[in-house]
């Protein structure tokens, strides 16, 4: 984690100060009724400036071995595939970023990633990706964030 050119101790304690403790309600408009106060366990808070800084310098050593796009909170795996190219090395890239987020305690949303191929490679396509034996949908077009 982290090759930001930060100390270790300064980033553990941001972290630590930043995400532990916290807690929330609910209240419920219609009657002006509150539930109890409840610890948050995992997330990041919603809406602070701190919170995309903190993810970024969480994902800086995310290095899946090939080209990689990082957003706030969204990252886009690239594979330039030449037409001499015997198969896609993607399957591999994805364990690889798999494996990253088990060691870093994140979740890869298995519903919230896409395949999209582009060029000759889209006539005769490669076998579907998958996150725990969860399908990748494969699209022909996407947003970026």
């Amino acid at each position: 984690m982290i090759t930001l050119n930060v100390p270790q101790f300064a980033i553990r304690w941001l972290l630590l100060t930043f995400l532990k403790h916290r807690i929330q309600r609910v209240k419920l408009r219609s009657s002006n009724k509150f539930f109890d106060w409840i610890e948050v366990t995992a997330g990041m808070p919603q809406g602070t400036w701190l919170g995309p800084l903190t993810f970024v310098m969480y994902i800086d050593d995310l290095n899946p071995q090939c080209v990689v796009h990082k957003f706030v909170d969204d990252t886009i795996l690239t594979e330039i595939l030449p037409s001499e190219a015997a198969h896609s090395q993607m399957p591999q890239y994805l364990d690889n970023l798999l494996t990253w987020s088990k060691n870093n305690c994140m979740v890869i949303n298995s519903k919230k990633t896409t395949e999209m191929i582009l060029g000759t490679a889209d006539k005769i396509p490669p076998p579907l990706l998958t996150i725990s034996n969860n399908p990748v949908q494969r699209v022909k077009c996407f947003k970026l964030p």
